[in-house]
């Protein structure tokens, strides 16, 4: 936890330091680089990971290339950043051949543009869902809509099978406190040093986690989109965070997660009731008859992101002797979990 002092005594100056002090929900300070336009009608590649903290850039990319009149093709596999596989070596090599590799002689180069006028175009968007390992057809303006509700009779964070999601409205009121000397584990997902799937039952059974489980699916469903969470929370301190999970209960038992969420309140607003929204990573996954869905609420992940403070200051690192104590009330009347357009939605 002396980070900062040692950045500050031996690089003050340095780009580590400044960006630590520099509040990322704010585009005040950093630098933006605008491409000019004709870029983006340029062929690209875009390769994203469901696990990669990148992925948020490349469907950036792809969308600014689309609104361009660009023709971008997308890959999204169920790996993190560059640890791609099923091919994709081999669809870069295709992809520089067809635009970067020069001909030889004019007669080569006539029918090198010959041959690629004819040959057969990449499909423009192919995504692997993350459970079955099936490549599919999807585009990220579309998603597969699914909407639930928010339950518990206020056990939830006590007992990680009374909350519930369900079909229509919820209700009811659960409390978390966090504690900073021993907060919550952040595990697999996109944010940390261990990326991925991860089993998280162990967690889930903390009692500062709330979980709210659906019943058994009757049959299989596709999640594909950006899960977003809509709940009104409050909390005694000017500052907490909101650490969701959101994972695949299996009949034998397993609670395999499959993406994760974070969202940081700072400031006075954060000790009224009112409605707060977090954002999940996006996915595709295919869940089968008699599997559970659950939501898993937390309050810090740490060391995926720093502990915060509570005192309404910017968390930079782990917890220290300023730390507070926060406690968080959710109301769940209204509460809402949808599966939206991971490009295009609001």
């Amino acid at each position: 936890n002396h980070g900062l002092e040692l950045l500050r005594s031996h690089d003050p100056q340095g780009m580590g330091l400044a960006w630590l002090q520099r509040d990322p929900a704010t585009a005040e300070g950093w630098m933006v680089h605008q491409p000019p336009a004709a870029i983006w009608r340029r062929p690209m590649l875009l390769i994203g990971g469901w696990h990669d903290p990148h992925l948020a850039g490349v469907l950036d990319l792809w969308q600014r290339a689309r609104a361009a009149g660009g023709e971008p093709v997308l890959r999204i596999g169920a790996w993190s950043h560059l640890n791609w596989r099923g091919g994709i070596d081999r669809l870069q090599l295709a992809f520089f051949d067809r635009h970067l590799k020069p001909a030889g002689s004019e007669e080569e180069r006539g029918q090198s543009r010959g041959r690629r006028r004819t040959e057969e175009r990449p499909p423009a968007e192919l995504l692997e869902d993350q459970l079955s390992g099936q490549w599919r057809a999807r585009s990220p303006l579309q998603a597969s809509g699914q909407s639930w509700g928010l339950r518990s009779d206020g056990l939830a964070a006590v007992d990680a099978s009374e909350g519930g999601l369900c079909q229509g409205a919820g209700g009811g009121t659960v409390a978390l406190v966090h504690d900073p000397w021993r907060p919550l584990p952040g595990r697999g997902g996109h944010l940390g040093l261990d990326p991925g799937p991860a089993q998280r039952a162990d967690l889930d059974a903390r009692s500062d986690v709330a979980c709210f489980t659906s019943e058994a699916l009757p049959r299989a469903i596709e999640l594909f989109g950006q899960p977003l969470l809509t709940i009104a929370a409050a909390a005694d301190q000017p500052g907490f965070d909101l650490c969701l999970a959101l994972s695949r209960l299996t009949t034998s038992g397993e609670v395999q997660q499959l993406c994760t969420g974070v969202a940081r309140f700072l400031g006075e607003d954060c000790q009224v009731m009112r409605p707060r929204r977090v954002a999940m990573q996006p996915l595709l996954a295919t869940l089968s008859k008699g599997d559970r869905l659950r939501l898993s609420i937390g309050l810090a992940a740490w060391p995926q992101i720093a502990v915060n403070p509570g005192s309404g200051a910017l968390p930079c690192g782990g917890p220290g002797p300023e730390h507070r104590e926060i406690s968080v009330t959710l109301q769940l009347a209204g509460a809402n979990l949808c599966i939206q357009p991971m490009v295009g939605a609001n």
